[in-house]
């Protein structure tokens, strides 16, 4: 008998184990899916009014500044060229085609909402051109959430990001804000590119720059050199009361010129992350003046685990829940396993029970 108790006892902690996540894990929404949600739809609107601007710029100029063939269903409305003038680096179709999912815009909810910034605090955001969905989709997270920002973007832009003359970000910006009802704009605009000196770009490149410079009635912050460039946005970042910064691609002031700096993991970062590195960037600096940060430059990673495609229908995606233990489960199963193993103890034992 007390090894039949023995045998029952394995098999329960046994089914226990084996159906844990089922017993004790239940999912459960977040508080804040209402946002979540409304981002969503407003990084949706935002997508369609620069697709309507890039096929009206096509249609005026010729010069194919819309939408890409593969991309005619504008689905991935905001994806620009392999190569244009402007193209300061190599980049992924695949990461630009993913950052399109506006499941982003409810992942930056999410995460702003984990780092708890004080709404008294103002957020800083650091964008290259190479993401154009991503910071439109920042944009509409943090206008859902009613936040102040203060934004540092720059021309430059890897492949398939905004870098297609007539429709750089600063253009992007600015229809967003004309029509889109867009309340932020960008405080701080460089070239980008090396030292943000728009260094290894050729002529073309620059004059494109310029003229969507000019058209949008703006001027750019042309650093000295690519210390200069970190130093000025540092003092502009750090005297805003900041709660959080967010940085957008691989703008070379935001990660610096450290060799780990393309190493940074992607997500929300609430501890310090600390550099010695003399060539530390903004987002080591800002760190260690105890700011979180968010990074959003490999997407893959990041998307895996939120479970975000290229493309997906958002209803019931696991992004907008979390789990948490059912924790009066887990007293019952400790209670029934202990009992159990009580009474094997004590039929085993009888004496010792006395």
């Amino acid at each position: 008998m007390p090894n039949k108790i023995l045998y029952i006892t394995a098999i329960t902690a046994c089914i226990f184990l084996g159906f844990k996540d089922m017993l004790f894990i239940e999912t459960v929404p977040l508080k804040h899916v209402n946002e979540m949600r409304q981002a969503e739809r407003l990084s949706e609107k935002w997508k369609s009014i620069i697709q309507n601007n890039k096929t009206r710029l096509k249609l005026e100029t010729g010069n194919g500044y819309s939408v890409q063939k593969n991309n005619a269903d504008g689905n991935n409305s905001i994806i620009g060229e392999e190569y244009t003038p402007v193209t300061s680096t190599l980049g992924s179709l695949e990461s630009k085609e993913l950052s399109n999912n506006t499941l982003f815009s409810a992942l930056i909810v999410r995460l702003v909402n984990e780092a708890g910034v004080d709404s008294a605090k103002t957020i800083g955001i650091i964008a290259s051109g190479s993401f154009p969905a991503l910071t439109l989709q920042t944009l509409a997270a943090l206008q859902t959430m009613h936040k102040k920002i203060y934004m540092i973007s720059s021309l430059g832009s890897s492949s398939y990001g905004a870098n297609q003359p007539g429709a750089l970000w600063i253009d992007m910006e600015a229809w967003l804000r004309n029509s889109g009802g867009c309340m932020y704009h960008s405080a701080m605009i460089t070239y980008g590119a090396e030292g943000d000196t728009a260094g290894g770009l050729p002529y073309e490149g620059k004059v494109a720059m310029d003229s969507s410079l000019s058209r949008n009635r703006r001027t750019a912050f042309i650093p000295e050199n690519a210390e200069h460039s970190l130093t000025v946005k540092y003092d502009s970042l750090i005297h805003k009361n900041l709660g959080l910064l967010i940085n957008i691609g691989g703008n070379q002031s935001a990660l610096g010129y450290c060799s780990h700096a393309e190493l940074i993991p992607n997500g929300l970062h609430a501890e310090k992350v600390t550099c010695s590195h003399i060539g530390k960037g903004l987002l080591s600096k800002i760190s260690e003046k105890g700011i979180p940060f968010i990074h959003l430059l490999n997407l893959k990673n990041l998307a895996a685990q939120y479970s975000i495609t290229e493309k997906q229908s958002t209803e019931n995606h696991p992004l907008y829940c979390t789990t948490r233990i059912i924790k009066w489960r887990v007293v019952i199963a400790i209670a029934i396993t202990a009992l159990l193993l009580f009474l094997h103890f004590r039929m085993k034992n009888p004496r010792a029970v006395e």
